[in-house]
Order: structure tokens, then C-alpha cells, then sequence
């Protein structure tokens, strides 16, 4: 029986992690890819201590302080089932039960996709939703970004850097941070396409065109998909929970959800507004002393506003 399972190894899982180990608690955590979406992070310049570091080695310092605590285990594994019973919950992983007297969901969010014909047809044919992963693939090319977010812009710098023309597709405008976009704005490989879609993918084997829906066509050889996200809360009706209209959790000051002994905290929360890897951490920490504080006391930290 383990004191607290985390299901998530993003920086929210993390920061619930150190904290659950500085206090004593049995804990295991839970992720098919730990450090979740950091580690694929290009550049991180807004978190605190660091003027400036690659999302990978940000996750793995994170790692690295989280097993330095005994009491935390890791577990490689997708969970395929939530149960509560009675007071207890119970977590499936691989074929595999573990038992909790609380839990903490950091699920994060999933990319969003454009849902336009030939997407799925080219998805790792040329269409991409990871810049970090695929952008060396494209030396010498031409490709599109779409979005016009912190993670487009984003997308675009590290582009620049192996392709030979990057167009950056802006559905209405840019609202990346100042600083990041001034990175790309004037760069002589971006073409900045304010007010265009796309329509279509098209290609052969691999992606070689797409088609806007103002009508105009451009010949790529790869498409980035940076539009946003949305909650990954498969897992949380299983044990009651519901989700708002935008499907994030509802939490309190103490992370605490609707369900007794049930956390979260990071992307999947409506409260963290601005989906950062500091206030990811911080959800994190202060969750698992609220849960420290429930099984030692037995009482809950608040109500749900």
C-alpha cells in the first residue's frame, strides 16, 4: 500500500515527487515518458535559477532530485484503469494493481490537431506535432509551423536552424511572448502568414503541398502542428471526478478535487491559468503536503470553491 500514487511525470508529477519524498511518504509514480512534455521543451528561459535551458536537461535535473529520495519509486507504464474502493484507490498499470491511500493526476495535455483532410493520412509522413523531435529531419526544406502561440514561435526558431524556409501560419495573430517572437519576426527564413488556415495536406509517399483555405497553395515538405492543446483527462471519471465545460479539473487551494484523496495539479487544472513549468511544479509540491496532511490528520485542507 503506498501513502501516494502520481500518474504523470511532468513537472507537476515531479514537483509532487520531491515533495512526497522530503516527506517520508511511500510513493510511486507512474509515466510512459518521464519528464512528460519538458523534455521536449527547445529552450526554457522562465524558470526560476535558469537564464537559460534545454527542456531535456531541465526534466532530468528534476528526475535526478526526485531519486534522491528513497521513498520514491518509478514506474514505466501507461495506467489503464482508476478504481476507488472505499477509502483506498486502485491504480492498473500493464496488467499490473497498485494500491493508494490518495492520488495525484498530473495528466498534462495532449496537441491539439487540425482535423483537415490528409492530416491523419501524413501524420509522421511530413506532418509533425513535435519540434523538438523532427525539425533535424528537415535540413535544407521547406516546412510550415501553425500557430501563433509561444509553442509556434518556439517551433520557428528551432527550425530556422536546419530548414531552408520556414512559413509561419497565423490563424488571427501572434500572441507568443515579446521576447520569443522578437527571435523570429524579422529572421530572412520565416515568412510570417497572418490570417491563413490550411485546408489540406497533400503528398506521395510524404507531405508536398498544402492548400490554404484562402486558396492558396505552398509547397512544403513538412508540416508542424502547434495549436494548442487540450486536457488529457481520459482517467478522471473512473473515480468520480468531473471535468468543466473545457474539461479541466476543478481544484482548490490545496489541489484538492471533489474527491476525497484525490489531487492534481499542472495543465489538467482549470486554477493554473498560465500553463507553466513553474507554476506546474509549485501545483505539485503544495498538493502532496495537502495529501501528507490528510493521511496523518485524516482532515481535508478546504472546500472546493
Amino acid at each position: 500500500m503506498y501513502d501516494l500514487i502520481i500518474i504523470g511525470g511532468g513537472p507537476a508529477g515531479l514537483g509532487a515527487g520531491m515533495y512526497a519524498g522530503r516527506y517520508r511518504m511511500k510513493t510511486l509514480l507512474i509515466s510512459p515518458d518521464r519528464a512528460g512534455t519538458l523534455a521536449k521543451g527547445h529552450l526554457i528561459e522562465n524558470y526560476l535559477g535558469y537564464k537559460s535551458i534545454a527542456g531535456i536537461e531541465l526534466g532530468e535535473k528534476f528526475i535526478e532530485h526526485v531519486e534522491s529520495h528513497e521513498t520514491v519509486e518509478f514506474k514505466d507504464g501507461v495506467v489503464d484503469k482508476l478504481e476507488k474502493k472505499g477509502e483506498r484507490f486502485v491504480v492498473h498499470v500493464d496488467g499490473e494493481t497498485f494500491e493508494s491511500k490518495t492520488l495525484f493526476l498530473g495528466l498534462g495535455m495532449q496537441h491539439r490537431n487540425l482535423g483537415v483532410k490528409g492530416e491523419d493520412d501524413f501524420a509522421g509522413k511530413g506532418v509533425s506535432y513535435c519540434y523538438n523531435c523532427d525539425a533535424p529531419l528537415f535540413g535544407g526544406k521547406t516546412v510550415v509551423v501553425v500557430g501563433g502561440g509561444d509553442s509556434a514561435v518556439n517551433g520557428v526558431a528551432l527550425l530556422t536552424e536546419y530548414a531552408d524556409k520556414v512559413y509561419m501560419l497565423v490563424r488571427s495573430k501572434v500572441r507568443a511572448e515579446p521576447v520569443n517572437y522578437e527571435r523570429i519576426k524579422d529572421h530572412k527564413k520565416v515568412e510570417i502568414m497572418l490570417k491563413e488556415e490550411i485546408a489540406e495536406v497533400k503528398g506521395d509517399k510524404f507531405v508536398n503541398e498544402v492548400v490554404l483555405k484562402s486558396g492558396k497553395s505552398l509547397k512544403v515538405d513538412g508540416v508542424f502542428v502547434e495549436i494548442g492543446y487540450v486536457p488529457a483527462n481520459e482517467l478522471i471519471k473512473e473515480v468520480g471526478l468531473e471535468a468543466n465545460e473545457w474539461g479541466f479539473l476543478e481544484v482548490n487551494d490545496n489541489m484538492e478535487t471533489s474527491v476525497k484523496g484525490v489531487f492534481a495539479g499542472g495543465d489538467l487544472v482549470a486554477q493554473n491559468t498560465i500553463k507553466q513549468v513553474i507554476s506546474a511544479v509549485a501545483d505539485g509540491c503544495t498538493a502532496a503536503i495537502a495529501a501528507y496532511k490528510l493521511i496523518t490528520t485524516k482532515k481535508e485542507g478546504g472546500k472546493l470553491r
